[in-house]
């Protein structure tokens, strides 16, 4: 990662340990009309990863069917497969673009396994017929091309496939992501509408004693992204490891957030929320818009940061990721 990537605050060292690589996949429908699962990620999940399944050598082969067979909704490795919950837009025609952005993390975060394993499956998908559900004929798999395919660096996305070629000669690291990339500028302090763009889930940080309400705080998402960034250390993510997390954001910062937090705190509480219940289909708790009165500026990079990283539950499927205007 360049010195220059992230200047404010503790940032840059509490993003060291992150890698990541966004990979942005436009898919052109080639049949009169697809219809999309009401959850697609699920569908990506089981559908790509039996493609995949079947390119590994035995052993692994066996092992990842074994992983896959017994969650149905993980991959054996460290990734994200989102794609916003539309409540409307299910249908595409022929020549409509279909897109969704993969995030390989962690050790994970490859373009070695990108291309070796992840891009073939994808083009076998586009071309071979899966009966998933009661859409039949209509559904997408053997419907589609590979139109495009971005890698994201800072704020750009750079093109690995264009018109279905592939540039051989490109290659994505996992802290290219960050080049550039200051969190929390395009973002305004003040009034907030956070729009949940998948469905949350804060179970875990419920149980593991941090603070939690029945609609999240921004404590809440800070708390949460703090348990998210454990996952990029090494060894096996779990509580113990918060101390480190924490001991990355210097102590004057540490102060400027919690001073940000008791601020939004101490605002009376502004009713205008329209949460609700998670769709059936999906997993995860709720999803909707909050309002928040008074989002001070120290908080908004970190809030980027979970936004990207997906914080809670269900991350794998995309889950807790917002926007905020």
């Amino acid at each position: 990662m360049s010195a220059n990537s992230q200047v404010d605050g503790g940032m840059l060292d509490l993003i060291k340990p992150v890698s990541l690589i966004r990979y942005l996949m436009v898919w052109r429908v080639t049949s009169p009309v697809v219809i999309l699962p009401r959850c697609l990620p699920r569908e990506l999940v089981t559908v790509l990863g039996n493609l995949i399944g079947t390119s590994l050598p035995t052993q692994q082969a066996r092992a990842w069917r074994k992983t896959l067979a017994a969650t149905a909704t993980h991959w054996p490795i460290k990734a994200v497969l989102f794609a916003p919950y539309l409540a409307s837009k299910r249908a595409y025609g022929k020549g409509e673009l279909i897109v969704w952005e993969l995030k390989l993390m962690g050790e994970d975060a490859d373009h070695g396994l990108f291309l070796e394993l992840i891009l073939p499956a994808m083009e076998k998908a586009g071309t071979r017929k899966v009966d998933t559900s009661s859409r039949g004929a209509r559904n997408l798999w053997g419907h589609f091309d590979i139109q495009a395919v971005y890698v994201s660096r800072g704020r750009s996305w750079e093109p690995l496939v264009e018109d279905g070629r592939l540039n051989l000669r490109y290659h994505a690291t996992p802290t290219q992501w960050a080049e550039g990339l200051i969190l929390g500028e395009t973002m305004r302090s003040g009034f907030h509408y956070l729009t949940w763009l998948t469905p949350f889930e804060f179970a875990e940080t419920q149980e593991k004693g941090l603070a939690r309400t029945t609609n999240p705080t921004l404590r809440d998402l800070l708390d949460a992204l703090m348990i998210r960034m454990t996952f990029f250390l090494p060894g096996r993510p779990n509580v113990q490891q918060l101390p480190e997390v924490l001991a990355r954001i210097p102590s004057e910062e540490q102060k400027r957030i919690e001073w940000s937090l008791r601020q939004e705190e101490s605002q009376p509480l502004i009713q205008q929320e329209a949460l609700q219940a998670s769709p059936k289909e999906w997993p995860g708790q709720k999803i909707g818009m909050q309002v928040f009165q008074d989002i001070l500026s120290p908080l908004l990079p970190y809030l980027e940061l979970a936004s990207i990283l997906h914080i809670g539950e269900h991350t794998h499927l995309g889950c807790g990721t917002f926007v905020l205007t």
